[in-house]
């Protein structure tokens, strides 16, 4: 898995190159992972391509948090990601309903999925 886009951001977890059994929870914006993993130290780098991220020693834990979130949103149950963040008034997870700008990224993924898809079908 490469991103974990949520109803409040996007995540990108990776395996820490330099620290055995330790994983970098990064992201574009700090609050989402100051929501999710707020007792780690939040690191921000600024020349780095992900500016804010978490170091989480174990891998068990990260998964641990995104299968609970997954869980919940199955829970709510929705017809399509997009839609659901527009219209869910989720006091936990506000950016969603806050951030046009987040919203029109998840419409610009899914554009260019989609035509990936279509690019695909036609080599059929």
């Amino acid at each position: 898995v490469m991103w974990f886009f949520t109803v409040d951001g996007m995540l990108s977890i990776v395996k820490h190159r330099d620290i055995d059994d330790c994983y970098l929870v990064r992201s574009r914006t700090p609050d989402v992972l100051e929501r999710r993993f707020h007792e780690f130290p939040l690191i921000r780098m600024e020349d780095a391509d992900y500016r804010y991220r978490v170091l989480v020693p174990s891998w068990q834990d990260v998964m641990v948090r995104m299968m609970a979130e997954m869980s919940s949103m199955l829970k709510l149950g929705y017809p399509d990601f997009k839609e659901g963040c527009a219209r869910w008034g989720l006091t936990d997870h506000p950016r969603c309903n806050e951030d046009p700008d987040y919203l029109e990224a998840l419409g610009r993924i899914w554009e260019v999925m989609r035509a990936y898809q279509d690019r695909r079908e036609a080599d059929e």
